[in-house]
């Protein structure tokens, strides 16, 4: 007869793993079965005798099919036995204690065993608030500048419908992915009240300047972490821009000797303001000054997706938008959240607008072949001298004036660059040639100024004469 029963065994532990340290077995955890060892030191156990692994002081609910275990020879010399025990072992989220007896073959069953409790939670929190700037407006135009990140920035994140109890973990994230240091606040019960949470961020934990997204999510004190909420997105922005590139004139060549005329001022011009090293972003602002100064109105241009990828921006400049004519600068500025950079580099030139006047008649010089009105073909045999005065045709040095033979230009045409001396003379002389004025006829010579802008004034009063150089035929 046996009526003894075996001695108490010892509180199962945990083997291999490490899951239930901090008394939670989370769903990560739980994914996988755990093994839990029971020590038969002190029992009194023999070969044949069986321990069970008892969940809530009750038997398991499916039972194991290696539970209980019947002892062998193996166990009694390792002084142990383990169970492999699955989720589904354990049931639902709840606490859970877990003990073992030790029952001999006459059927003596031994205490329960001293227990290992810990909670099954394997259920994630969801997704909290987007995080909102708190006491403060800095991100108001969606931007962090350098002035703003001055100071540390607060952000709130509301708990909502999350879940989250306290002893829980609200995590801020960057990018979504944990701040270096990670920006972690566990949830006491004034939090759980007040339905939020709070973080502080400095500039330097923002990273470099560019896009900044913030969310938030909740793992609870078993570790499920919950999903990712809401973002609050902006960009910092903390270093001024520097200056673009100098305007250019893209697709014309109007500006090429520095002088824009009344026909080239005519029609539209096209000038670029390449981005260079400025830092200019998507949307700031680039403005196109005349003489260091906003156009009227301003010329300003804020920067799309397709600006940036050019590496550029245009601006269409009218000639009434130039203003009078005289010395014109073309520059640009960038404008962002920090402030406006220095002026680039300048695309100067002279908008000359006004024509000369017409200069007086051409008249023969140091001969008086043309006296009769006619150039016969002893008189063509020599160059003949035409004097053109400049009067108040408002040539100056530099301007072009052009002798015309009937309203146009010569075949090669007779022109010549107006130098200070005929300026202070007041007149300029050409010399034609017979070949010049081609067959025999009628012939008008006029002249006209044209300015270095390229505007050209009207023809002036005319010399007309015969050129008959054919002698008479004899009958």
């Amino acid at each position: 007869k046996d009526v003894a029963a075996p001695a108490a065994a010892s509180a199962p532990t945990e083997q291999g793993s490490r899951k239930l340290t901090d008394g939670w077995l989370n769903a990560a955890e739980a994914a996988t079965s755990t093994l839990f060892r029971v020590s038969l030191t002190g029992t009194g156990a023999v070969v044949g005798d069986k321990v069970e692994l008892l969940l809530n002081a009750a038997a398991f609910n499916p039972p194991s099919l290696l539970n209980p275990i019947t002892l062998t020879a193996a166990n009694i010399t390792a002084g142990y036995v383990e169970f492999a025990i699955t989720e589904t072992n354990l049931g639902g989220d709840a606490l859970k204690s877990l003990t073992a007896i030790v029952t001999d073959e006459a059927g003596n069953a031994s205490a329960a065993s001293v227990a290992l409790a810990f909670t099954k939670d394997t259920f994630a929190p969801t997704a909290p608030l987007a995080p909102v700037e708190d006491g403060t407006n800095k991100l108001a135009d969606n931007a962090l500048t350098l002035a703003e990140s001055a100071t540390p920035t607060t952000f709130r994140v509301g708990l909502g419908s999350s879940g989250a109890a306290a002893g829980d973990t609200v995590e801020l994230l960057l990018g979504g992915v944990p701040f270096t240091p990670p920006k972690a606040v566990v949830v006491t019960l004034v939090n759980v009240a007040d339905g939020y949470v709070t973080f502080t961020v400095s500039s330097a934990e923002f990273g470099t300047d560019g896009s900044k997204s913030l969310s938030a999510r909740v793992p609870d004190q078993a570790g499920n972490v919950g999903a990712i909420g809401a973002h609050l997105s902006f960009l910092k922005d903390t270093v001024p821009p520097t200056a673009p590139l100098a305007p250019v004139e893209p697709t014309t060549s109007k500006l090429a000797d520095a002088r824009l005329n009344a026909v080239a001022a005519g029609t539209a011009t096209t000038i670029r303001v390449g981005r260079g090293t400025s830092g200019a972003i998507l949307s700031d602002r680039v403005e196109l000054l005349l003489g260091g100064a906003s156009f009227a109105p301003a010329k300003r241009a804020v920067l799309t997706a397709a600006d940036i990828a050019n590496g550029y921006v245009e601006f269409t400049v009218l000639g009434t938008e130039l203003g009078t004519d005289g010395a014109k600068s073309l520059t640009a500025t960038v404008t962002d959240v920090n402030g406006t950079s220095p002026a680039s580099g300048s695309v100067a030139f002279t908008l000359d607008t006004v024509a000369p006047a017409a200069p007086g008649a051409a008249a023969e010089q140091g001969s008086n072949k043309l006296a009769n009105s006619l150039l016969n073909g002893p008189e063509s045999a020599t160059p003949t001298l035409f004097r053109v005065n400049l009067g108040t045709s408002g040539a100056a040095a530099g301007d072009t004036a052009e002798l015309l033979l009937n309203g146009g230009a010569f075949t090669t045409p007779k022109t010549i660059v107006l130098t200070a001396t005929n300026i202070s003379d007041g007149f300029v002389d050409f010399s034609v040639t017979r070949a010049e004025l081609g067959l025999d006829g009628g012939k008008s010579l006029s002249a006209r100024v044209i300015d270095l802008a390229g505007n050209v004034g009207p023809s002036g009063g005319s010399i007309t004469f015969t050129l008959n150089t054919a002698a008479p035929r004899l009958r």
